[in-house]
């Protein structure tokens, strides 16, 4: 199994992005790593795009009543009228074990960016067979902090969904979350 994760970069180098990839035999342990452009990523049948949480929006949604067969419109219409504006410009996603009778988290990333990994891949030769995120909301709070080059990324998963704080993005201004934010984050 191959996993793949975008690693930030500039707009003009996005035609040939850079990779952190993991390959591990069995799904639990690692047999190698490493950061690479498309062009030089191992290869491997069993692979898995992994989107980082600066790629992903959370919207909690109840979804009306609808047939299996009109999710995806029924999806795109509660986002349109209630949460994005421009449903064509992203693409949600909602948890595989979802029945439709009860709130849900849904996952949005902007579909230009998305297409762009995927063709990036495509043209290295590699299929991811599942896109998934790499954190997601969960009543267990979860945390990961990560460096890479002279950056830093933060993001934090909790039943309130996940929140991001990037490089440029001042820590002090966290505080119009309030004071209540960080015990929120630990329930």
């Amino acid at each position: 199994m191959l996993l793949l994760c975008p690693l930030p970069q500039p707009a003009a180098e996005r035609a040939s992005p850079r990779w952190l990839w993991v390959r591990s035999r069995d799904g639990v342990h690692v047999d190698a790593h490493g950061e690479d452009g498309s062009q030089n990523l191992p290869r491997d049948s069993d692979c898995t795009l992994v989107l980082p949480p600066r790629q992903v929006r959370w919207h909690h949604l109840q979804l009306p009543p609808h047939p299996q067969a009109k999710r995806a419109a029924v999806l795109a219409g509660v986002l349109d009228a209630g949460v994005l504006g421009e449903p064509e410009h992203s693409h949600a996603a909602l948890p595989s074990d979802f029945k439709g009778a009860e709130a849900t988290w849904a996952a949005v990333t902007d579909r230009g960016a998305l297409q762009s990994q995927l063709d990036a891949l495509s043209s290295a030769g590699l299929r991811p067979h599942r896109i998934v995120p790499l954190l997601s909301p969960s009543d267990t709070p979860q945390a990961l902090a990560w460096p890479h080059d002279e950056t830093w990324s933060v993001a934090l998963a909790g039943p309130l969904g996940v929140l991001h704080i990037g490089p440029r993005q001042n820590p002090q201004d966290l505080e119009v979350l309030g004071p209540d934010a960080s015990a929120a984050w630990g329930q």
